[in-house]
């Protein structure tokens, strides 16, 4: 295991996909990781690490459309209950023509 938990791996995947510039971030995910710092200066870091190494998406009108449909969607089959941030980094991701990833999917 490396920093963060990663395997060897999967730490080496990730890290040729931040080099290829095939992962960006884009508000909802900066917000989220934001609120995870234990501190201003952890925030403060890791904010810059991010400005620096990825590239960010911007959220469009049409992304906060699709977001909104989405969850409508899911309403419809019972299952909106989604959290709203995973709800817009999809809808981002989607109006991008990019894969949304979580945390989860990285580290599994």
């Amino acid at each position: 295991m490396v920093a963060g938990g990663l395997s060897s791996d999967r730490a080496g995947a990730v890290a040729g996909w931040v080099e290829l510039r095939q992962l960006a971030i884009c508000l909802p995910f900066l917000l989220e990781a934001g609120y995870s710092a234990r501190a201003s200066a952890d925030h403060r870091e890791m904010m810059d690490d991010f400005e620096l190494l990825l590239p960010r998406v911007e959220i469009t009108a049409a992304m906060e459309e699709r977001a909104l449909l989405a969850q409508r969607e899911l309403a419809a089959r019972g299952h909106h209950r989604l959290a709203p941030v995973d709800v817009m980094i999809a809808a981002c991701a989607h109006e991008a023509g990019a894969v949304s990833c979580t945390t989860t999917a990285i580290t599994t």
